[in-house]
């Protein structure tokens, strides 16, 4: 049940941060680009871009274009490809 909570709040395990529904858009997709980065280091590009495609709607959720910028990062093959894509977002 605990593995649940943490999908929907990464910050479950540490109440000094607020809930991800707190957090701007920009401050969601840095952690997003993060959780990348550490996926590509512990998985490699082809199994981490399978495994953080499982929590892109955990950090991509309540604000303006989420939606759109969801379906876009779905749809990806690589990484590279989804840091490519949030960091056009940021712009």
């Amino acid at each position: 049940m605990i593995g649940r909570a943490a999908r929907r709040n990464p910050f479950v395990f540490n109440p000094t941060f607020k809930a991800m529904k707190l957090r701007s858009a920009t401050q969601r997709c840095k952690l997003l680009t993060e959780h990348v980065r550490l996926c590509r280091e512990h998985y490699g590009d082809k199994e981490g871009t399978m495994v953080i495609k499982r929590f892109i709607k955990s950090y991509l959720v309540h604000f303006k274009g989420s939606p759109e910028l969801r379906a876009q990062l779905i749809k990806t093959e690589t990484l590279t490809e989804i840091e490519e894509l949030l960091r056009d977002y940021q712009s």
